[in-house]
């Protein structure tokens, strides 16, 4: 496999964007290394997992970032407020449909 990845400002670790099984991918994107595997992130709530490389030792290692806006709880705050839109759009259409029999 071909990992490739974009150089961080540090200029000592870069951040994962793709992996090829291709053996040409190299000639694609120049910036990435061979590897046998990619390691697997461990779950954790409420982030998200972003695979690095140092770029001196190639080794690969996952950091992780916050879901910013993505809890639970936001989620069930926008499934509301969207059945509370669809209701309100239902009451329009029955009024638009009563309101044209009369």
């Amino acid at each position: 496999m071909y990992a490739m990845y974009k150089i961080d400002e540090d200029g000592l670790t870069g951040t994962v964007v793709a992996v090829s099984s291709d053996p040409e991918a190299n000639k694609v994107w120049e910036d990435g290394i061979f590897v046998d595997e990619i390691p697997q992130p461990t779950a954790s709530a409420g982030k998200s997992p972003v695979l690095k490389i140092d770029l001196q030792t190639k080794q690969m290692y996952y950091i992780y970032v916050d879901n910013a806006g993505n809890t639970t709880n936001d989620y069930l705050t926008r499934i509301k407020r969207i059945e509370n839109q669809m209701k309100l759009l239902q009451q329009a259409v029955d009024d638009i449909i009563i309101g044209g029999m009369l």
